[in-house]
C-alpha cells in the first residue's frame, strides 16, 4: 500500500508541470516547451510504473488493470507529440484515444472481473 501512496503523490507532483506547461503554451509564454515534456513524460512514465505494480484478483482484473495504465501512458504521449508540433503527433494522438477507449470499455462493460 505504500507504494500506491508513493506513485500517487508523484503523479500529483508530475501534474504541477504539465499542467503549468499547458497555461504557459495557451498563453504563448517562454519555457511553455520544458514543462509540458517534463510534466507529460513523467506522467507516461508513472503509469507504465503503475501498469508493474501488482493487481490482486483474476487474470482479467489484471489485465484490465495493465491496459488502462499502458493506454493511458500511449494517451499522453500522443497529446505531448500533437501539442508539441512533431511529426505523427496526430496518429499517435488518435492511437492513444482508441487505445484507452478501448481499454475503458472493456473495463465498465467486459462483465464481472471478479470470476
Amino acid at each position: 500500500m505504500e507504494k500506491n501512496n508513493l506513485v500517487r503523490s508523484a503523479e500529483l507532483i508530475a501534474a504541477i508541470p504539465a499542467v503549468a506547461g499547458a497555461v504557459f503554451k495557451l498563453m504563448h509564454w517562454p519555457g511553455a516547451d520544458i514543462l509540458l515534456i517534463i510534466g507529460l513524460c513523467s506522467l507516461a512514465l508513472l503509469q507504465l510504473l503503475k501498469a508493474q505494480l501488482p493487481e490482486s484478483g483474476s487474470r482479467k482484473k489484471v489485465m484490465q488493470h495493465y491496459a488502462r495504465h499502458v493506454s493511458l501512458a500511449v494517451l499522453l504521449i500522443g497529446i505531448l507529440f500533437y501539442l508539441m508540433h512533431w511529426s505523427s503527433g496526430k496518429l499517435l494522438l488518435q492511437i492513444g484515444i482508441a487505445f484507452f477507449a478501448i481499454a475503458v470499455v472493456w473495463e465498465l462493460f467486459g462483465g464481472n472481473a471478479e470470476e
